[in-house]
């Protein structure tokens, strides 16, 4: 079946077709999103208590999570910091996330007990009010420009009172070492353009996290670093990045959204074009039936001549 097509037609067809790829891209991605979502509503409870472990927990599954299953997390077991004040319980935490192509050094500042009261009723205000601002020592070069420092909010970790923050550390690498901080600073929103400070990290705190060697690539290596998650020196939460492909809807979505694809395609470009062959076909046949109809007509007259003619 040959279609001719106006432009105006070819320029709908070609919008159509863009339209189906735009649609699978959401479709996508409100995949993955919820795939997310799911697996991370699975690790709740082994991420909201106050622990060494659910530390490791919550940074392993945020990795597998924000990489969609392709990257894994390895923790340096002891915390390079951590204190516990009247804001929060704060625990600083270096980590490797890694995959077969690539492995990047991390820092993660995790907050629990979040204590944020309202100045006029005392209850809880959400954390996700929380920014941090970031001075670092020195000059930072990024692809947009130089900074001296950042302000970044930091993520909720469901309805608790739970915050935290994964800094990437070879990004903000300059000449090969790491600027150093130097201060760091909690603050609450009050208004879009107004900060109030709620705490700042000690100058003990800072000195543990300038002088630590924060680039664990260049301490462990393939040699050893399977090793040194067998003495417990770096953590690893197995069977992560299994457990988040499990999750994941994309093949139903898919079942769903292509069959509704191909029937509107059908009635869109096809059926109008179907339909017209059905029915030439179905005259052709009629007429083939009057045609044969007129014949067995004819036929009989002519017999009947004949015997009368007799």
């Amino acid at each position: 079946m040959m279609v001719i097509m106006s432009k105006k037609v070819f320029i709908l067809t070609i919008l159509y077709f863009i339209a189906i790829a735009v649609a699978v891209f959401l479709i996508t991605t409100a995949a993955q999103a919820t795939n997310a979502h799911d697996f991370l509503l699975s690790r709740k409870e082994h991420m909201i208590n106050n622990s060494d472990q659910n530390n490791y927990e919550l940074i392993s599954a945020i990795a597998v999570a924000n990489s969609r299953g392709n990257e894994q997390a390895v923790i340096l077991s002891e915390p390079i910091a951590q204190s516990t004040n009247q804001f929060a319980n704060i625990a600083v935490y270096n980590f490797i996330t890694f995959s077969d192509q690539r492995k990047t050094n991390q820092l993660a500042i995790i907050l629990r007990n979040i204590n944020l009261p309202d100045a006029e009723t005392g209850l809880q205000l959400p954390v996700d009010v929380l920014r941090m601002r970031i001075d670092f020592a020195s000059l930072v070069s990024l692809p947009d420009g130089n900074i001296m420092h950042a302000t970044t909010e930091l993520i909720p970790v469901f309805d608790e009172q739970i915050a935290f923050i994964v800094i990437n550390l070879d990004a903000i690498k300059t000449n090969q070492r790491f600027p150093g901080f130097h201060r760091l600073r909690f603050m609450m929103a009050v208004s879009p353009v107004e900060d109030q400070p709620v705490y700042e990290m000690s100058d003990e705190e800072l000195y543990q996290i300038n002088n630590a060697d924060l680039y664990l690539t260049n301490r462990f290596n393939q040699n050893n670093f399977n090793q040194a998650i067998q003495e417990g020196i770096l953590q690893q939460v197995p069977n992560l990045t299994n457990l988040f492909s499990s999750y994941n809807p994309l093949a139903i979505y898919l079942l769903i959204a292509i069959p509704i694809i191909i029937i509107i395609t059908y009635f869109l470009y096809f059926h109008r074009h179907i339909m017209t062959m059905v029915k030439a076909k179905k005259e052709y046949k009629k007429q083939q039936q009057k045609e044969i109809y007129d014949q067995t007509i004819l036929e009989y007259n002519d017999t009947k001549k004949g015997e009368n003619d007799k």
